[in-house]
């Protein structure tokens, strides 16, 4: 794969990053240089998948996020969007 060209850091969240396609998906856009987290809702399987593809190299962080929590994705998400200067609003 080649990497992305910007002058801008790219931060992707791929939930169900722990295991199967979500994993995939985080472990190529990591490997396009991507900061990735990896959402997960269990701590354990998300924090193993991290170390394993943190040794590879990779720029990847857990995220415990259960999608079906709006208070929780709402929080995250507006945190993570203010670190990056964006400062909208969850609904």
């Amino acid at each position: 794969m080649t990497s992305l060209t910007t002058s801008s850091p790219r931060v992707a969240v791929v939930t169900g990053a722990n295991k199967g396609v979500g994993r995939a998906i985080a472990q190529q856009l990591a490997d396009l240089g991507m900061t990735v987290y990896l959402g997960a809702r269990d701590e354990e399987r998300g924090r193993a998948a991290e170390s394993e593809l943190r040794a590879g190299g990779r720029d990847v962080r857990f995220l415990r996020l259960d999608v079906t929590d709006g208070a929780a994705v709402c929080l995250w998400g507006g945190g993570a969007a203010g670190r990056r200067g964006w400062h909208g609003r969850c609904r």
